[in-house]
């Protein structure tokens, strides 16, 4: 497809489709919630969610009743970037094919409002509200 006029009844432009636009992550839309979780009262959400543009996952709880939001938890940083990764995380994503990056997994308590993550070298515990 090369760039110019739009064929009749489109929206707008065609833009020439290249390799880095098919290569970009994430692809356009698929930035979405996800890995959902409810409490054991199931008074609160939990799930992992990007706060920009970039692929980094924060760990996010939201009142089920109010719909109040609040970040609970972010990737541990030094020096305003993410801490580096241990050889065992990094082949852990390789193998699971995960490309994004900060929190990407985390365990609920089943009798409290109580969150575990890993992340680098280290075991991380949220007690939130």
């Amino acid at each position: 497809m090369t760039g110019g006029a739009a064929p009749e009844g489109s929206a707008g432009p065609v833009s020439r489709l290249t390799l880095e636009r098919v290569a970009h992550f994430p692809p356009p839309g698929s930035r979405v919630a996800g890995t959902f979780q409810f409490t054991h009262d199931g008074h609160h959400l939990y799930y992992l969610k990007a706060e920009g543009p970039e692929p980094s996952l924060s760990l996010v709880r939201e009142d089920v009743a109010t719909g109040a939001r609040e970040v609970v938890a972010r990737p541990p940083s030094e020096g305003g970037r993410e801490a580096p990764l241990s050889r065992e995380e990094i082949l852990r994503r390789e193998r699971h094919r995960l490309q994004d990056k900060g929190i990407t997994q985390y365990v609920l308590a089943h009798e409290a409002d109580v969150v575990v993550f890993t992340y680098g070298r280290g075991l991380w515990l949220v007690r939130a509200g």
